[in-house]
Parts: structure tokens; C-alpha cells; sequence
């Protein structure tokens, strides 16, 4: 595929089977061309872009690197607790690589159950999307997050957890960041009452 021009490469992927082609559909190709120039960090869709939030659209809607800035204000000032902060990441990361690795191990031959998504590198996920706003801004919310140390690492590992499930499984709803944190919130209280007595 590396000896091919972007025009060739494009002609054998819509091609027909019949004709000796992949036959995927012209708005499928453009689609897929797309997530792998993300994946593999071509062109403009670089990591970098992604941390300093030099991207348009979902995908590059948030500067991480900003949003660090953020966090270490946060926790300066003790309004946000670097426990929910690092819980999120642990957990979101830890979820999305077994996603990765699972997807990678079992191959192309499982089909509709190894989706590309699924095979998505694990760090990527925290470049993209609102990951790094909700963790900072969201997800440490005083009130309607967990309260006692142990409970916002439970609470922050839920929302990772759940954040990466709706990216890499409901293909209709690709960020998932707000969805997790609101499901967190209800079972916050929870968590901390559990903790509490245990």
C-alpha cells in the first residue's frame, strides 16, 4: 500500500469485488481515511494538535494543555481534587487500553466485534474531545462529587471507566464525557455513604 498514490489507493478501495477491489462505499472510504489519518497521526491530525487544542470540531475542542494549566490552578487553590482528577485518567486509560489490547489481539477475523474504535491507541483517548475539559472542570465539581478521599477514586475511575464504554461502543454518541460525569454524580452520594461506613 506504501508504493500507491492516494488516487490509486482510493480506485482499489470502492473498486468492486468482482473486479478485484475491497468495494467499500465512496462516503465510507472518505470516512475511513479520515479516522486513520487519526490514528496514525498524519498530516494535521498530529497528537500535538490534539494537545494544544489546534484542531476544529469534537475532536480537537479542547487544548489539554490549557486544560492543565486548569488543573494545577484547581489544585493550588484546593477547590478540585487531584483524586478525581487522576482517578478519571487512571480509569479512562486503563478501560480504553483494554479495549486496545483485546481489539488488537483478536485481529481483523472477529469482524463486526473489532471495530476500529476499539483499536484506537489508549492515550489518544485523553487527547480528543472534552476528555481533559470534563476531568478538570466537571468531574471535580465540590458539590456533586464524591466527598471523601478514597470515594473520589472510586467515583473518578466510574466516570473514565464509563467515558471510554460510550466512545467505543455506542457508535452514535462518540464524546460520552458529559453522559459519565452525570452518571457519576448519581452515585456519588452512594459511593460516599459505602465508604463511609466501611
Amino acid at each position: 500500500f506504501d508504493a500507491l498514490t492516494q488516487d490509486q489507493l482510493k480506485d482499489f478501495v470502492t473498486t468492486p469485488k468482482e473486479k478485484g477491489g475491497l468495494s467499500l462505499a465512496l462516503e465510507n472510504y472518505e470516512n475511513a481515511a479520515r479516522f486513520a489519518s487519526v490514528q496514525y497521526g498524519e498530516g494535521i491530525l498530529t497528537d500535538w494538535n490534539f494537545f494544544f487544542g489546534n484542531r476544529p470540531g469534537s475532536f480537537g475542542e479542547t487544548s489539554v494543555f490549557a486544560c492543565l494549566l486548569g488543573a494545577l490552578l484547581l489544585i493550588y487553590t484546593r477547590i478540585g481534587s487531584w483524586r478525581t482528577m487522576a482517578a478519571v485518567v487512571l480509569g479512562g486509560y486503563c478501560t480504553a487500553l483494554a479495549f486496545e489490547l483485546v481489539a488488537t489481539s483478536t485481529g481483523p477475523d472477529s469482524g463486526a466485534w473489532n471495530s476500529a474504535i476499539l483499536g484506537f491507541p489508549a492515550y489518544k483517548h485523553l487527547l480528543l474531545g472534552g476528555f481533559a475539559f470534563g476531568t478538570v472542570f466537571m468531574a471535580t465539581d465540590p458539590v456533586s462529587s464524591a466527598s471523601i478521599n478514597f470515594a473520589k477514586w472510586i467515583y473518578g475511575f466510574l466516570i473514565g471507566l464509563i467515558v471510554i464504554f460510550i466512545r467505543c461502543i455506542n457508535p452514535a454518541y462518540p464524546e460520552g464525557m458529559m453522559l459519565a460525569i452525570l452518571t457519576g454524580n448519581v452515585f456519588a452520594s452512594l459511593i460516599d455513604h459505602y465508604v463511609g461506613i466501611g
